[in-house]
Order: structure tokens, then C-alpha cells, then sequence
């Protein structure tokens, strides 16, 4: 068959079976100029740039931003004394520096500044520097970002938002006051802080700070609320350190040579963090959970608790204080308190201490008042430059059962009646259970071959 007739008679099929097959457009287009179907930039986005027609300023201001928008810099903003940088007064504002700076100058107010309670505002992508009134101060802004900012030299706030706000990405250097200052239920994050006063201020509950690192403050490193959140932070020389207060959570932190290291408040958790040459190391009030933490080097104590807390593979080490000291009520398991000055453990009121060592601390190794429950730990060499009992107890009612005690000048010393002391071993040590007072239930005392009770403390 030629290809003509099969052409032909596939044409016909189709014509037969009622199908148009469109292959081309018009051959005669509408006439006039061919437009454009696309939309211009500013038809998608549109954009103001700052400038005095646009933005014109006023007895406060270089520019004021007046109606809702995006605005965008063209150069850079000198400040004028008496004056704002830019002062923002309308909400759902879109600022971007465009990698220009604001810079102040003497008598100036804020770089960034808002005139009245305005939210929705995003402020990015520049430099701001040498403000007196602030940086990118607008505290009372809500539901806005703050994003790659970088503020230097500024006194009052250097970045300042309001309630339910972000703040990412921004580095601020020598601030005079605050660094960052956010509202209630806000977030920084992935901030730089280096040089100057305090580092981020949580002025409302339920904020979260995360990955953020600070170097050289005067003042603390963060200053938190109930229900804060502080994650993955790091500190190197600060005036103060971590504070939050009720039901909050530090998770993953570093500080060294920060004043104080981590303080918390009823309620909260403290996980996985670290703190070299502070102050006392952990500080936290009741109903608190410490897991994993670490204290090196603190000039006062390692951790200190107030009631019914409970603190899992927690160290101590090297601190001019106690290893770990609490008030009543406190659970302390797999934790380790090594070359102390005070003592490795010293409780209060019905603790227990479980399955914990303490080694070469200067005084005792574990010191107990009443109730204390002291079970299957190693007290190892205590009294190490000072005198001092592996286990010390200094009320009644205590249970001391299982433990295993090497050197010290103690094994074992009450210095009060009814307690029960039982199934515990003493080595190497010059008084092994002979400065126990009167009044103690003590389980026999001798050798593991020769004891027939099960009771029996062992002494080698």
C-alpha cells in the first residue's frame, strides 16, 4: 500500500468517526503590539523603597513607615540626634535592610523603632550599629521575626521583640544592656552573642532558646521565665549563667567561666549539660529531675537541690564545696562525687542514696541526717587531706545497707542512735565501724568467712 492511500484513508477513518484533531493556532492573529502575559515584579510583590517621598520622616525620625508593606533600603541610614533610624507605625510591615546599614549617632534613639503596639512585622538582612536607644528595638511588636541582623554597639536592647515572636540568625556584639529581649511564647535561635552586658532576656513564660553561643558578658547568659525551654546553648566568660524559673527545661548546654552555671526553678529538668569554673554548678529548687549533667571546678558546690528531686549519672568533680548537697526528700542514683572539698554527698532529710560513688573528697564521702536511705554505693578514700567517714550519719532512722568502703579515716561513723547499718564492707581503713554511737542496730562485725548472719558488716 502507498503511502498517499494509507494518508488518505487514515484521514477518512477519522472524518468518518466525527474526530477533529487541532494541529495549529490562528493563521491570522489580532491585530496591534504583541503584550507581555506576565506580571511585573512589583504586580506579585510590590515594593516600596525607603526614601524621604516614601517614607518621609518626622520630629522622631529619619523614615517613618506608615502603612503596611514591603520596604527596602538603597543605601545606608545615618542617624540624627534626637532621632530614630526608622520608626515602624503600622502593623504587617516587611523591612529589608537589603545589606545596608543603619548607623547611629550621638543623642539618637533606636535604629528600628515602633510607634505603638504593632504585630506582624518581619526586619532583616543588615547591620545596625551605634544606636543609643536600641538596635532593632521593637519590644512591643507581636508575632514577628527578627532574622540576620547584625547589631553592634548599641545601648538599650540590641534586638527587641514582643509575644510570640522570632528572632534567627542575628550576631550582636557589645550591647550595653540586653542583647536579645523577647516576649512571651517567642524563640531565638542560632544567634551569636559576643561581648557586653546580658545575653537573652525571656521577659514572658514559654519561650525557647536553641543553639545560640555566648562569649564574654558582663552580666548572665540567659534570663528565662516559667515554661522556658533552652537547648543546645554554649558560653564562654560570662558574669552569670542559665537562670529559668518553674516547669522549664535545659537540655544539651556548655558553660565555662560563667559566674554561675545552670538555675532552675520547681519543676524543671536539667539534661546532658556541662559546667566548668562557675560558682555552684547546678542550682535547682523542688520536683526537679537532673539527668546526666556534669560540675567541674565550681568554687561553691557541684549541685545543689532543694526537695524531692532526683538526680541520675549526674558528677561532680574538683568543686571547692560538696559534690552534691540537698535538703530533704532527693534521690541520687549512678551519680559520682570524686576530689571535692566538702563533701561528696550530704543530704538532709529522707534521701536515698543509691548505687553512687564518692572518692577522695576532702571530708565525708556520703554524709546523712535523718531518714536517709544510703544503698550498694562506693566510698572510696574519703577524708582525703581533711578527716573524713566514707558514710557518715548524723540523725536516726537512717537504712545503711550494702555499701562498699576502701581507706578513708572512717569506714562507717554515727553520730547519732537508730539507725540500722548492715551488709556493708570496709577495707583498708584504720576505724572500719568503731565511731558508731550507742543506740544503732548494727549487724555483727567480722570477717565474710567466719559470719554466720546475713547481716553482717564485713570488715578486711
Amino acid at each position: 500500500m502507498s503511502f498517499r492511500l494509507a494518508l488518505a484513508m487514515t484521514v477518512s477513518v477519522a472524518l468518518t468517526a466525527g474526530v477533529f484533531i487541532a494541529v495549529a493556532g490562528p493563521l491570522n492573529p489580532p491585530s496591534g503590539p504583541v503584550a507581555s502575559s506576565y506580571k511585573t515584579l512589583g504586580e506579585i510583590e510590590p515594593r516600596t523603597a525607603i526614601s524621604a517621598v516614601s517614607t518621609p520622616g518626622d520630629a522622631g525620625s529619619v523614615f517613618r513607615i506608615r502603612q503596611s508593606g514591603t520596604y527596602y533600603l538603597t543605601a545606608d541610614v545615618y542617624g540624627v540626634s534626637g532621632k530614630s533610624g526608622i520608626i515602624i507605625a503600622a502593623s504587617n510591615v516587611t523591612l529589608d535592610l537589603n545589606g545596608f546599614g543603619l548607623y547611629g549617632a550621638t543623642g539618637a534613639d533606636r535604629g528600628v523603632g515602633l510607634s505603638g503596639s504593632q504585630g506582624g512585622l518581619v526586619i532583616s538582612n543588615g547591620s545596625v550599629r551605634g544606636w543609643p536607644g536600641g538596635g532593632v528595638a521593637v519590644g512591643s511588636a507581636y508575632d514577628s521575626k527578627v532574622a540576620e541582623i547584625y547589631a553592634t554597639a548599641n545601648g538599650g536592647t540590641s534586638v527587641g521583640v514582643g509575644a510570640n515572636s522570632e528572632v534567627r540568625d542575628c550576631r550582636i556584639s557589645i550591647a550595653t544592656a540586653n542583647a536579645v529581649s523577647v516576649g512571651v511564647g517567642s524563640h531565638v535561635i542560632d544567634c551569636l552573642v559576643e561581648g557586653g552586658d546580658t545575653g537573652v532576656v525571656l521577659t514572658g513564660r514559654g519561650c525557647t532558646v536553641e543553639r545560640c553561643k555566648f562569649i564574654s558578658l558582663s552580666g548572665s547568659v540567659i534570663s528565662g521565665q516559667a515554661q522556658s525551654t533552652v537547648r543546645f546553648c554554649a558560653a564562654q566568660s560570662a558574669g552569670g549563667g542559665i537562670t529559668v524559673l518553674a516547669r522549664s527545661v535545659v537540655e544539651g548546654c556548655t558553660l565555662v567561666q560563667t559566674g554561675t552555671g545552670v538555675t532552675a526553678g520547681d519543676g524543671s529538668r536539667v539534661i546532658d549539660c556541662t559546667v566548668d569554673l562557675v560558682a555552684t554548678g547546678f542550682s535547682a529548687g523542688s520536683d526537679c529531675i537532673l539527668t546526666g549533667c556534669i560540675a567541674t571546678r565550681a568554687s561553691g558546690d557541684g549541685f545543689a537541690v532543694n526537695s524531692r528531686c532526683v538526680l541520675t549519672g549526674c558528677v561532680a568533680t574538683l568543686c571547692s564545696g560538696d559534690g552534691f548537697q540537698g535538703v530533704d526528700g532527693n534521690d541520687f542514683s549512678g551519680c559520682r562525687a570524686e576530689d571535692n572539698d566538702g563533701d561528696g554527698f550530704r543530704v538532709q532529710f529522707g534521701s536515698t542514696i543509691r548505687r553512687c560513688a564518692a572518692r577522695l573528697n576532702m571530708l565525708d564521702g556520703i554524709e546523712s541526717a535523718a531518714g536517709g536511705h544510703l544503698l550498694e554505693n562506693e566510698s572510696d578514700s574519703n577524708g582525703n587531706g581533711g578527716t573524713g567517714a566514707n558514710i557518715r550519719l548524723t540523725g536516726y532512722g537512717c537504712r545503711v545497707e550494702g555499701n562498699t568502703l576502701i581507706g578513708g579515716d572512717f569506714g562507717i561513723q554515727a553520730t547519732a542512735g537508730g539507725n540500722l547499718i548492715v551488709r556493708n564492707s570496709s577495707a583498708a581503713c584504720p576505724n572500719h565501724y568503731g565511731s558508731i554511737a550507742a543506740g544503732n542496730d548494727v549487724g555483727p562485725v567480722g570477717s565474710a568467712a567466719t559470719s554466720a548472719s546475713p547481716w553482717a558488716n564485713v570488715q578486711y
